[in-house]
């Protein structure tokens, strides 16, 4: 019996067609042993307009055997998609074989990366697009949700203006948050995190720089405003009040948070951030932050490590269908320039800007002065237009507040540069 790759070249000589690369995904990588073939097929479409036939491609190969095939398009392009498979897995566990017995975390890493590869770089589901006219009754339905919701389709900021143009957090949102050093870039991810679990969502934080621990006092604060200062120093006025809190809040669950303890010292990758995520089934990711990630490719270049890691977070958002939060850091222009750092930092002012800010369907700026904390949507993808929120912010007991009134909201504008 021949095998799948000349089964499928047969298939295509016999119906002078290319669906199963066009419709089946399948591609011209796929045919291992029989590239030389494949290509020829491939340039005489192009140059030809047509698939050749039989005649031609035998006189171009003249040993290659030429047969009936009953198999199904379908069929052949499983089968292709499983020899690819399997040919692409054999020297990822030897490789894996030879690190266990040095070093299994190294070796752990390895594969889980690896396979996430493959499983990229093979397109397991075939596609052949989406039909808008006849799917006409999906976006009505669709359309209902958004009535019924009042528009929040999505996870809730926590924050009325930002859903009103944002919709919430969506699936497949790539969202940046960044702001100048002490900016409270940290503190503002977990109010989102925390604004998200209050509505029942599950959420994984990594955090790059804090222990769970203090992750766990921060929650404590933003969720129930118990003065993070004084369950840091151990005051023990509060002691019946925070026992009774946490008694109450360890019968719940879902708010998981990692740290590079959880991956043997080491940054994560996206691959390894994915991974939790299907066995959590988690709703919302926050990453804290870009620079204490890694690609997994071993770049010495900051500008290409991000880049790979902003393509990482994108298609992760896309395959898992949740959003992914991002905290990133301003760039020195950010500092330096003394007229920008009376507002919220601009999108060229994220550091190694240019891939992530334009992966990311949505880009949020924070500025924060003397209790007063600037919100500024920067970039919109799947919303209306941007906009910017005041608001008054108690960080020691994590309370955030709409300013009162317009009169204000233009009066603090004017004090502090807003």
């Amino acid at each position: 019996m021949y095998n799948v790759e000349i089964q499928a070249i047969n298939q295509i000589l016999k119906n002078k067609s290319l669906e199963i690369i066009n419709k089946e995904g399948i591609e011209p990588s796929y045919f291992l042993s029989n590239q030389e073939q494949i290509n020829f097929i491939l340039d005489h479409k192009r140059q030809y307009g047509v698939v050749p036939d039989v005649v031609t491609f035998s006189t171009q190969f003249k040993d290659f055997p030429i047969f009936e095939v009953h198999e199904s398009v379908t069929y052949l392009a499983d089968k292709l998609r499983e020899a690819t498979l399997f040919q692409r897995v054999v020297p990822i566990v030897n490789k894996f074989r030879d690190k266990m017995s040095k070093d299994s975390v190294d070796a752990t890493e390895y594969i889980m990366g690896a396979i996430q590869d493959v499983r990229s770089s093979i397109q397991f589901r075939k596609s052949v697009g989406t039909d808008i006219i006849s799917n006409a009754n999906e976006r009505y339905t669709d359309y209902l949700n958004r009535v019924s919701a009042g528009g929040l389709l999505g996870i809730t900021t926590g924050i009325p203006e930002l859903d009103e143009a944002t919709c919430g957090w969506l699936p497949e949102d790539h969202v940046v948050l960044f702001a100048r050093t002490n900016e409270g870039k940290s503190w503002i991810a977990e109010y989102l995190a925390v604004q998200a679990w209050k509505s029942g969502k599950k959420i994984l934080y990594y955090a790059g720089e804090m222990s769970a621990l203090m992750m766990g006092y921060r929650f404590d604060t933003l969720y129930r405003n118990i003065s993070n200062t004084q369950m840091l120093m151990g005051n023990a006025d509060i002691c019946e009040e925070y026992k009774s809190y946490t008694n109450k809040l360890a019968e719940g669950s879902g708010f998981h948070v990692v740290t590079p303890v959880d991956f043997g010292g080491k940054k994560p990758t996206i691959s390894q951030i994915e991974t939790i995520c299907e066995e959590l089934s988690i709703d919302l990711v926050i990453l804290d932050q870009l620079s204490l990630l890694d690609d997994g490719k071993q770049s010495d270049n900051k500008t290409s490590r991000y880049a790979n890691i902003s393509q990482d977070i994108m298609l992760a958002s896309k395959r898992l269908q949740i959003p992914f939060i991002t905290v990133a850091q301003a760039n020195r222009e950010a500092e330096k320039d003394k007229k920008a750092k009376e507002d919220t930092p601009q999108l060229h002012h994220v550091e190694y800007s240019d891939a992530l800010v334009q992966d990311a369907t949505r880009v949020v700026a924070i500025k924060y002065s003397e209790g007063i904390l600037k919100v500024s949507l920067k970039k919109n993808r799947f919303g209306g237009k941007n906009v910017d929120v005041l608001l008054k912010w108690d960080i020691d007991k994590g309370i955030i507040e709409p300013m009162l009134d317009s009169e204000s909201l233009e009066q603090m504008g004017e004090d502090y540069g807003f």
